[in-house]
């Protein structure tokens, strides 16, 4: 499960980079879906690959997802940044 998360964020990563780029009308979706699967990735890399505890991994998770969340702000107009 892991791996395939994984590889799903850097191709939806590439993807929705060159969607920003273009200024398509999908870059939205394929950012979010982004920020989701590198948040979901940063906990269960951390859970599966490092043997910490669950607590650990969630906090690993909300950390990459606030992030994330910044990241999507920057990457995509919104009212507040208006591109």
């Amino acid at each position: 499960m892991s791996t395939i998360v994984e590889v799903s964020y850097g191709v939806i990563g590439m993807l929705g980079a060159i969607a920003v780029i273009m200024a398509t009308s999908w870059a939205r979706p394929l950012i979010l879906v982004w920020a989701a699967l590198i948040t979901l990735t940063a906990g269960l890399a951390v859970f599966a690959w490092g043997g910490t505890s669950l607590p650990i991994a969630l906090v690993s998770a909300v950390f990459a997802g606030l992030i994330a969340a910044l990241i999507v702000m920057f990457a995509l107009p919104s009212r507040w940044n208006p591109s």
